[in-house]
Protein backbone atom coordinates (compact mmCIF):
# COMPACT_ATOMS: atom_id res chain seq x y z
CA UNK A 1 0.00 0.00 0.00
CA UNK A 2 1.40 3.44 -0.73
CA UNK A 3 2.25 5.99 2.25
CA UNK A 4 -1.29 7.66 2.24
CA UNK A 5 -3.01 4.29 1.69
CA UNK A 6 -5.48 2.75 4.76
CA UNK A 7 -3.53 -0.15 6.17
CA UNK A 8 -7.05 -1.72 6.98
CA UNK A 9 -8.53 -2.36 3.54
CA UNK A 10 -11.64 -0.51 1.42
CA UNK A 11 -14.08 -3.45 2.69
CA UNK A 12 -12.70 -2.88 6.31
CA UNK A 13 -12.50 0.25 6.39
CA UNK A 14 -16.80 0.62 5.78
CA UNK A 15 -16.84 -0.58 9.29
CA UNK A 16 -15.57 3.50 9.97
CA UNK A 17 -17.64 5.24 7.23
CA UNK A 18 -20.47 5.51 9.55
CA UNK A 19 -23.03 8.08 8.83
CA UNK A 20 -21.48 11.41 10.44
CA UNK A 21 -25.01 11.69 12.79
CA UNK A 22 -24.58 8.89 15.39
CA UNK A 23 -23.24 10.14 18.29
CA UNK A 24 -20.54 7.99 19.39
CA UNK A 25 -19.38 6.54 22.49
CA UNK A 26 -16.09 7.93 22.04
CA UNK A 27 -15.21 11.53 21.41
CA UNK A 28 -11.73 13.08 19.90
CA UNK A 29 -9.84 14.79 22.52
CA UNK A 30 -9.02 18.68 22.44
CA UNK A 31 -5.18 17.67 22.44
CA UNK A 32 -5.63 15.07 19.45
CA UNK A 33 -7.90 17.40 17.50
CA UNK A 34 -5.61 20.04 17.79
CA UNK A 35 -2.63 17.92 16.70
CA UNK A 36 -4.56 16.72 13.46
CA UNK A 37 -5.84 20.30 12.31
CA UNK A 38 -1.97 21.55 12.28
CA UNK A 39 -0.97 18.14 10.69
CA UNK A 40 -3.38 17.27 8.16
CA UNK A 41 -5.94 20.46 8.09
CA UNK A 42 -3.03 23.53 7.84
CA UNK A 43 -1.11 22.89 5.29
CA UNK A 44 -4.09 22.66 3.12
CA UNK A 45 -4.82 25.91 3.62
CA UNK A 46 -1.01 27.99 3.17
CA UNK A 47 -0.87 31.40 4.83
CA UNK A 48 -3.82 30.13 7.71
CA UNK A 49 -3.13 29.63 10.99
CA UNK A 50 -4.42 27.90 13.74
CA UNK A 51 -5.05 29.87 17.66
CA UNK A 52 -6.78 28.21 20.28
CA UNK A 53 -8.04 26.28 21.89
CA UNK A 54 -10.68 28.87 23.33
CA UNK A 55 -13.91 28.60 25.56
CA UNK A 56 -17.56 28.53 24.18
CA UNK A 57 -20.06 30.68 26.78
CA UNK A 58 -23.39 29.21 26.87
CA UNK A 59 -25.71 27.31 24.42
CA UNK A 60 -23.79 27.44 21.47
CA UNK A 61 -26.22 26.41 17.95
CA UNK A 62 -23.31 27.30 15.38
CA UNK A 63 -21.86 24.31 13.16
CA UNK A 64 -18.85 22.35 13.99
CA UNK A 65 -17.24 24.16 11.35
CA UNK A 66 -18.53 28.35 11.16
CA UNK A 67 -16.82 30.97 9.02
CA UNK A 68 -17.62 33.26 12.11
CA UNK A 69 -15.83 36.32 9.77
CA UNK A 70 -14.38 37.46 6.48
CA UNK A 71 -10.77 36.07 7.84
CA UNK A 72 -11.99 33.70 10.74
CA UNK A 73 -13.43 29.93 10.66
CA UNK A 74 -14.13 28.67 13.89
CA UNK A 75 -13.80 24.13 14.01
CA UNK A 76 -14.69 21.85 16.77
CA UNK A 77 -14.82 18.05 16.89
CA UNK A 78 -18.72 17.99 16.99
CA UNK A 79 -21.21 20.62 17.66
CA UNK A 80 -21.34 19.69 21.21
CA UNK A 81 -17.84 20.55 22.04
CA UNK A 82 -17.91 23.59 24.62
CA UNK A 83 -14.37 24.70 22.83
CA UNK A 84 -12.93 25.55 19.48
CA UNK A 85 -9.78 26.48 17.53
CA UNK A 86 -9.69 29.55 15.23
CA UNK A 87 -8.47 29.03 11.64
CA UNK A 88 -7.15 32.72 10.69
CA UNK A 89 -5.39 34.71 7.77
CA UNK A 90 -5.18 37.94 6.20
CA UNK A 91 -6.70 37.30 2.94
CA UNK A 92 -10.82 36.15 3.16
CA UNK A 93 -11.55 32.67 3.22
CA UNK A 94 -14.03 31.71 0.29
CA UNK A 95 -16.67 29.49 0.36
CA UNK A 96 -14.89 26.09 -0.39
CA UNK A 97 -12.40 26.56 2.44
CA UNK A 98 -15.23 26.87 4.49
CA UNK A 99 -16.69 23.31 2.72
CA UNK A 100 -13.20 21.77 3.47
CA UNK A 101 -12.79 22.55 7.17
CA UNK A 102 -16.37 21.35 7.23
CA UNK A 103 -15.42 18.10 5.38
CA UNK A 104 -12.02 17.52 7.67
CA UNK A 105 -14.57 17.71 11.13
CA UNK A 106 -16.78 15.29 9.55
CA UNK A 107 -13.80 13.16 8.17
CA UNK A 108 -12.69 12.74 11.82
CA UNK A 109 -16.32 12.27 12.68
CA UNK A 110 -15.63 8.96 10.49
CA UNK A 111 -12.56 7.50 11.89
CA UNK A 112 -12.80 8.47 16.04
CA UNK A 113 -14.59 5.01 16.51
CA UNK A 114 -10.67 3.36 15.42
CA UNK A 115 -8.89 5.85 18.07
CA UNK A 116 -7.22 3.61 20.65
CA UNK A 117 -7.64 0.84 19.02
CA UNK A 118 -3.91 -1.43 17.12
CA UNK A 119 -5.01 0.26 14.33
CA UNK A 120 -6.10 3.26 15.42
CA UNK A 121 -1.88 4.77 13.68
CA UNK A 122 -2.90 3.34 9.80
CA UNK A 123 -6.50 5.11 10.26
CA UNK A 124 -5.19 8.41 11.22
CA UNK A 125 -2.52 8.40 8.08
CA UNK A 126 -5.35 7.98 5.11
CA UNK A 127 -7.07 10.78 7.05
CA UNK A 128 -5.92 13.15 4.42
CA UNK A 129 -7.72 11.21 1.67
CA UNK A 130 -11.03 10.95 3.38
CA UNK A 131 -10.82 15.08 3.61
CA UNK A 132 -10.06 15.55 -0.18
CA UNK A 133 -12.82 12.61 -0.88
CA UNK A 134 -15.57 14.21 1.33
CA UNK A 135 -14.44 17.89 -0.06
CA UNK A 136 -14.35 17.24 -3.91
CA UNK A 137 -16.34 14.24 -4.70
CA UNK A 138 -19.99 15.35 -3.06
CA UNK A 139 -22.22 12.45 -3.61
CA UNK A 140 -18.87 10.67 -5.42
CA UNK A 141 -16.83 10.93 -2.49
CA UNK A 142 -16.91 6.95 -1.47
CA UNK A 143 -15.84 6.53 -5.24
CA UNK A 144 -13.10 9.70 -5.18
CA UNK A 145 -11.61 7.68 -2.02
CA UNK A 146 -11.03 4.40 -3.66
CA UNK A 147 -9.37 5.96 -6.61
CA UNK A 148 -6.98 8.17 -4.27
CA UNK A 149 -6.21 5.30 -2.39
CA UNK A 150 -4.99 3.47 -5.40
CA UNK A 151 -3.23 6.07 -6.79
CA UNK A 152 -1.62 6.88 -3.25
CA UNK A 153 -0.36 2.89 -3.66
CA UNK A 154 0.62 3.06 -7.26
CA UNK A 155 2.49 6.22 -6.78
CA UNK A 156 4.75 4.13 -4.20
CA UNK A 157 4.91 1.58 -7.05
CA UNK A 158 6.52 1.08 -10.66
CA UNK A 159 5.46 -0.75 -13.69
CA UNK A 160 8.26 -2.12 -15.85
CA UNK A 161 10.86 -0.39 -13.99
CA UNK A 162 9.38 3.28 -14.26
CA UNK A 163 7.28 5.41 -12.14
CA UNK A 164 3.00 4.43 -12.81
CA UNK A 165 1.01 7.33 -14.37
CA UNK A 166 -2.23 7.21 -14.42
CA UNK A 167 -5.77 9.46 -14.33
CA UNK A 168 -9.30 8.40 -13.74
CA UNK A 169 -12.55 10.44 -14.12
CA UNK A 170 -15.82 10.10 -12.51
CA UNK A 171 -18.94 10.72 -14.41
CA UNK A 172 -21.94 10.76 -12.13
CA UNK A 173 -24.36 10.84 -15.75
CA UNK A 174 -22.05 7.46 -17.44
CA UNK A 175 -23.19 4.04 -16.93
CA UNK A 176 -20.24 1.58 -16.89
CA UNK A 177 -20.53 -2.05 -16.22
CA UNK A 178 -17.08 -3.78 -14.33
CA UNK A 179 -16.06 -2.51 -11.46
CA UNK A 180 -12.56 -0.63 -11.56
CA UNK A 181 -11.69 -2.73 -8.78
CA UNK A 182 -11.58 -5.41 -10.64
CA UNK A 183 -9.60 -3.73 -13.59
CA UNK A 184 -7.28 -2.85 -11.03
CA UNK A 185 -6.23 -6.17 -10.08
CA UNK A 186 -5.37 -6.73 -13.89
CA UNK A 187 -1.43 -6.34 -14.56
CA UNK A 188 -2.41 -3.86 -17.42
CA UNK A 189 -4.13 -1.54 -15.13
CA UNK A 190 -1.26 0.81 -14.83
CA UNK A 191 -0.76 1.46 -18.64
CA UNK A 192 -4.85 2.15 -19.51
CA UNK A 193 -4.04 5.97 -19.43
CA UNK A 194 -1.18 8.79 -19.81
CA UNK A 195 -2.51 10.69 -16.63
CA UNK A 196 -2.45 13.83 -19.00
CA UNK A 197 -5.28 13.66 -21.44
CA UNK A 198 -6.15 9.94 -21.15
CA UNK A 199 -8.55 8.70 -18.69
CA UNK A 200 -10.33 5.64 -17.62
CA UNK A 201 -13.97 6.58 -17.29
CA UNK A 202 -16.12 5.47 -14.19
CA UNK A 203 -19.39 6.12 -13.37
CA UNK A 204 -20.96 7.10 -9.88
CA UNK A 205 -21.32 3.66 -8.91
CA UNK A 206 -17.24 3.26 -9.77
CA UNK A 207 -17.79 0.81 -12.73
CA UNK A 208 -15.92 1.23 -16.27
CA UNK A 209 -17.80 3.15 -18.47
CA UNK A 210 -15.01 4.46 -21.38
CA UNK A 211 -11.52 4.83 -21.75
CA UNK A 212 -11.68 8.27 -23.22
CA UNK A 213 -8.44 10.95 -24.32
CA UNK A 214 -9.89 14.04 -22.94
CA UNK A 215 -9.83 16.90 -25.86
CA UNK A 216 -8.44 20.62 -25.57
CA UNK A 217 -10.83 23.21 -26.60
CA UNK A 218 -9.08 26.47 -28.34
CA UNK A 219 -10.65 29.02 -26.06
CA UNK A 220 -8.20 31.36 -24.60
CA UNK A 221 -10.37 31.58 -21.59
CA UNK A 222 -8.12 31.53 -18.09
CA UNK A 223 -7.55 27.30 -17.26
CA UNK A 224 -6.34 27.62 -13.58
CA UNK A 225 -4.82 24.26 -14.30
CA UNK A 226 -0.82 23.62 -15.00
CA UNK A 227 -0.83 23.74 -18.77
CA UNK A 228 -0.34 20.08 -19.77
CA UNK A 229 -3.10 19.18 -17.53
CA UNK A 230 -5.46 21.27 -19.28
CA UNK A 231 -7.05 18.39 -20.85
CA UNK A 232 -8.38 17.40 -17.69
CA UNK A 233 -9.46 20.58 -16.45
CA UNK A 234 -11.49 21.27 -19.09
CA UNK A 235 -13.11 17.61 -18.73
CA UNK A 236 -13.65 17.74 -15.44
CA UNK A 237 -16.73 20.58 -15.29
CA UNK A 238 -20.30 19.97 -14.80
CA UNK A 239 -19.80 17.50 -12.26
CA UNK A 240 -17.41 15.36 -13.45
CA UNK A 241 -14.25 14.92 -11.06
CA UNK A 242 -10.74 14.02 -12.73
CA UNK A 243 -7.80 12.61 -10.38
CA UNK A 244 -3.83 12.06 -12.36
CA UNK A 245 -0.83 10.36 -10.79
CA UNK A 246 2.14 11.71 -12.49
CA UNK A 247 5.90 10.32 -12.57
CA UNK A 248 6.43 12.84 -9.69
CA UNK A 249 4.47 10.07 -7.59
CA UNK A 250 1.88 13.65 -7.16
CA UNK A 251 -1.99 13.61 -7.30
CA UNK A 252 -4.08 16.12 -8.46
CA UNK A 253 -7.74 16.68 -8.25
CA UNK A 254 -9.57 18.36 -11.05
CA UNK A 255 -13.43 20.02 -10.61
CA UNK A 256 -14.94 22.74 -11.48
CA UNK A 257 -12.76 22.99 -14.39
CA UNK A 258 -9.54 23.68 -12.60
CA UNK A 259 -6.91 22.06 -10.40
CA UNK A 260 -8.68 22.23 -6.68
CA UNK A 261 -6.44 19.66 -4.88
CA UNK A 262 -2.85 17.84 -5.24
CA UNK A 263 -0.84 16.02 -2.88
CA UNK A 264 2.87 17.12 -3.41
CA UNK A 265 5.90 16.13 -0.89
CA UNK A 266 4.10 14.15 1.29
CA UNK A 267 0.91 16.65 1.68
CA UNK A 268 -2.10 17.59 0.32
CA UNK A 269 -3.01 21.13 -0.47
CA UNK A 270 -5.88 22.93 -1.71
CA UNK A 271 -5.76 25.30 -4.47
CA UNK A 272 -7.99 28.36 -4.15
CA UNK A 273 -7.36 30.28 -7.30
CA UNK A 274 -9.36 33.30 -6.59
CA UNK A 275 -7.91 34.33 -3.79
CA UNK A 276 -4.35 33.81 -4.88
CA UNK A 277 -5.08 36.30 -8.10
CA UNK A 278 -6.71 38.46 -4.98
CA UNK A 279 -2.98 38.27 -3.02
CA UNK A 280 -1.06 39.50 -5.96
CA UNK A 281 -1.42 43.15 -5.94
CA UNK A 282 0.53 43.62 -9.13
CA UNK A 283 0.31 44.14 -11.93
CA UNK A 284 -3.06 45.93 -11.59
CA UNK A 285 -4.95 44.84 -14.96
CA UNK A 286 -6.75 41.36 -14.35
CA UNK A 287 -5.63 39.89 -17.86
CA UNK A 288 -1.74 40.64 -16.73
CA UNK A 289 -2.06 39.17 -13.60
CA UNK A 290 -4.15 36.08 -14.78
CA UNK A 291 -1.27 35.44 -17.29
CA UNK A 292 1.45 35.69 -14.20
CA UNK A 293 -0.80 33.48 -12.08
CA UNK A 294 -1.09 31.03 -14.79
CA UNK A 295 2.74 30.66 -15.45
CA UNK A 296 3.45 30.37 -11.92
CA UNK A 297 1.38 27.17 -12.07
CA UNK A 298 2.72 25.82 -15.13
CA UNK A 299 6.29 26.16 -13.67
CA UNK A 300 5.14 24.88 -10.49
CA UNK A 301 4.01 21.52 -11.45
CA UNK A 302 7.18 21.62 -14.34
CA UNK A 303 9.54 21.09 -11.84
CA UNK A 304 12.29 23.71 -13.46
CA UNK A 305 11.97 26.29 -10.63
CA UNK A 306 12.15 30.54 -11.52
CA UNK A 307 11.94 33.95 -10.46
CA UNK A 308 9.36 36.18 -11.36
CA UNK A 309 9.18 39.74 -10.37
CA UNK A 310 6.76 42.70 -11.28
CA UNK A 311 8.28 46.29 -11.18
CA UNK A 312 5.94 48.93 -9.94
CA UNK A 313 4.79 51.89 -11.41
CA UNK A 314 7.49 54.74 -11.29
CA UNK A 315 10.27 51.94 -9.80
CA UNK A 316 11.95 51.22 -12.88
CA UNK A 317 14.72 53.70 -12.85
CA UNK A 318 15.97 52.20 -9.37
CA UNK A 319 16.63 48.70 -11.25
CA UNK A 320 20.05 50.40 -12.33
CA UNK A 321 22.56 48.51 -9.85
CA UNK A 322 20.31 45.99 -9.37
CA UNK A 323 19.70 44.45 -13.25
CA UNK A 324 22.53 43.62 -15.48
CA UNK A 325 22.58 46.77 -18.14
CA UNK A 326 23.20 43.72 -20.64
CA UNK A 327 20.08 41.79 -19.54
CA UNK A 328 17.45 44.63 -20.22
CA UNK A 329 15.06 44.01 -23.44
CA UNK A 330 13.15 47.06 -22.79
CA UNK A 331 11.66 49.49 -22.57
CA UNK A 332 15.00 50.09 -24.83
CA UNK A 333 17.49 47.54 -25.67
CA UNK A 334 21.13 47.86 -24.21
CA UNK A 335 24.17 49.93 -26.23
CA UNK A 336 25.74 46.41 -25.88
CA UNK A 337 23.10 43.61 -25.40
CA UNK A 338 23.88 40.10 -24.80
CA UNK A 339 23.59 37.59 -27.08
CA UNK A 340 20.50 36.09 -25.07
CA UNK A 341 19.14 39.98 -25.10
CA UNK A 342 19.57 40.14 -28.60
CA UNK A 343 17.42 36.99 -29.27
CA UNK A 344 15.08 37.29 -26.75
CA UNK A 345 13.94 40.95 -28.33
CA UNK A 346 13.76 39.52 -31.69
CA UNK A 347 12.05 35.90 -31.03
CA UNK A 348 9.78 36.83 -27.79
CA UNK A 349 8.92 40.80 -28.35
CA UNK A 350 7.94 42.55 -25.22
CA UNK A 351 4.16 41.52 -24.26
CA UNK A 352 4.37 39.01 -21.12
CA UNK A 353 0.08 38.18 -21.91
CA UNK A 354 0.56 37.78 -25.61
CA UNK A 355 3.26 35.10 -25.52
CA UNK A 356 1.86 31.35 -25.21
CA UNK A 357 1.49 29.60 -21.77
CA UNK A 358 4.44 26.94 -23.31
CA UNK A 359 6.80 29.80 -23.75
CA UNK A 360 6.09 32.09 -20.65
CA UNK A 361 6.84 28.88 -18.61
CA UNK A 362 10.51 28.10 -20.67
CA UNK A 363 11.76 31.83 -20.22
CA UNK A 364 11.29 31.50 -16.13
CA UNK A 365 12.99 28.55 -16.45
CA UNK A 366 15.91 30.26 -17.56
CA UNK A 367 18.63 31.31 -14.83
CA UNK A 368 17.86 34.16 -13.64
CA UNK A 369 15.34 36.51 -13.39
CA UNK A 370 12.05 37.48 -15.50
CA UNK A 371 10.92 41.08 -14.93
CA UNK A 372 7.96 42.96 -16.28
CA UNK A 373 6.92 46.08 -15.78
CA UNK A 374 3.29 47.13 -13.92
CA UNK A 375 1.23 46.76 -17.47
CA UNK A 376 2.83 43.32 -18.48
CA UNK A 377 6.14 44.03 -20.56
CA UNK A 378 9.24 41.94 -20.51
CA UNK A 379 11.93 44.53 -19.01
CA UNK A 380 14.16 41.29 -18.89
CA UNK A 381 14.45 37.79 -18.73
CA UNK A 382 17.53 35.45 -17.50
CA UNK A 383 18.32 38.19 -16.07
CA UNK A 384 21.12 38.39 -12.95
CA UNK A 385 20.12 40.09 -10.07
CA UNK A 386 22.88 41.88 -7.54
CA UNK A 387 21.32 40.83 -4.19
CA UNK A 388 21.17 42.44 -1.00
CA UNK A 389 23.68 42.39 1.37
CA UNK A 390 23.02 39.75 3.94
CA UNK A 391 20.20 38.26 1.99
CA UNK A 392 19.59 34.60 3.80
CA UNK A 393 18.36 31.49 1.51
CA UNK A 394 19.33 30.16 -1.83
CA UNK A 395 19.62 32.56 -4.81
CA UNK A 396 15.87 32.51 -6.45
CA UNK A 397 14.75 33.45 -2.69
CA UNK A 398 17.39 36.32 -2.36
CA UNK A 399 16.50 37.49 -5.80
CA UNK A 400 12.56 37.40 -5.37
CA UNK A 401 12.83 39.04 -2.26
CA UNK A 402 15.40 41.67 -3.26
CA UNK A 403 13.13 42.34 -6.68
CA UNK A 404 10.40 43.03 -3.94
CA UNK A 405 11.23 45.97 -3.27
CA UNK A 406 10.72 47.06 -6.22
CA UNK A 407 6.72 45.91 -6.23
CA UNK A 408 6.28 42.44 -6.43
CA UNK A 409 8.86 39.05 -6.36
CA UNK A 410 8.00 35.46 -6.49
CA UNK A 411 10.33 32.76 -5.94
CA UNK A 412 9.39 29.66 -7.52
CA UNK A 413 11.05 26.21 -5.90
CA UNK A 414 12.63 23.30 -8.13
CA UNK A 415 10.42 21.24 -5.91
CA UNK A 416 7.05 23.21 -6.86
CA UNK A 417 6.97 25.55 -3.69
CA UNK A 418 5.46 28.97 -5.21
CA UNK A 419 5.81 32.13 -2.79
CA UNK A 420 5.67 35.93 -3.13
CA UNK A 421 7.01 39.44 -1.67
CA UNK A 422 5.63 42.80 -1.42
CA UNK A 423 7.63 45.52 -1.25
CA UNK A 424 8.17 44.79 2.45
CA UNK A 425 9.46 41.92 2.21
CA UNK A 426 6.11 40.30 3.57
CA UNK A 427 4.91 37.01 2.16
CA UNK A 428 1.57 37.78 0.10
CA UNK A 429 0.58 34.35 -0.99
CA UNK A 430 1.76 30.63 -0.83
CA UNK A 431 1.06 27.05 -2.83
CA UNK A 432 2.57 24.35 -4.13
Amino acid sequence: MGPWASAVGWQARERFALPVSVNYHRSVNQTLFEKLLRDHLLPMIPGATLTGPGVLAGKWKQKAAALTAPCSISVRPEKAATYDFTLGRSQKFRTDEVKLVEAFVEAVDEIKDAIGKPFESEVLHGLPLRVVARAAGGTASAGLLRVLEQFAAWAAEQYEGRPIVAAVGIDPSASGTVDIGLVWKESFAPVLSNGLDTLLIVDGASRVADLLAAPVSSSAAPSFSPYRYRSLAEWAAGGRIAVSLNRNGEILVFLGGCLRFALRAGGWQHFTHEAALSAIHLPHKKAVKTALYETLLDVSFARTGGCLAVVDNGNSSQLVGTVAPSDYLAPSPPASPSTKGQLLATAVGADFTKLDRRVRAELLALDGATIIDHLGNLIAVGAIVQIQAGSTGGGRLAAAKTLASLGLGVKISQDGGVIGFDSSGQALFEFG
